[in-house]
């Protein structure tokens, strides 16, 4: 229903973000990132849509994405609770994507690390 009533009501900010929400909870995160872009077009202040875009690229995997798009909304004058939605969600999206640095890294240490069979002196 409510991508029914998107595509009726396409200037309509506020339906664009609560469908990427609704998105974003059936794991269809890339629909979800073009509904909250959408709603950023439409109303570029938006504070909410920020904060679901955010989540939304977060939920996909894309940390850098997400952590630019949390601190970008940190820069607008916000309710003390929605500061701190943003503040939470950067600083786990900082982890995560540390987290996913370090795997990388391991697993590059691990390809490039010199294989010794058994019947082989180390050198």
């Amino acid at each position: 229903r409510f991508k029914e009533a998107a595509t009726i009501r396409l200037n309509d900010y506020k339906l664009r973000e609560m469908l990427a929400q609704v998105l974003m909870e059936m794991s269809a995160y890339e629909d979800a990132i073009q509904h909250a872009l959408a709603s950023l077009t439409i109303s570029p202040t938006y504070i909410y849509a920020h904060l679901t875009l955010g989540r939304a690229y977060l939920n996909n995997g894309d940390f850098s994405l997400s952590i630019k798009t949390f601190r970008h909304g940190l820069t607008f004058d916000l309710p003390p609770d929605v500061r701190e939605d943003f503040e939470s969600d950067l600083l786990y999206a900082m982890k995560l994507e540390a987290k996913e640095g370090e795997a990388v890294g391991d697993r590059k240490a691990l390809s490039e690390a010199t294989v010794v069979r058994p019947d082989e002196k180390v050198k």
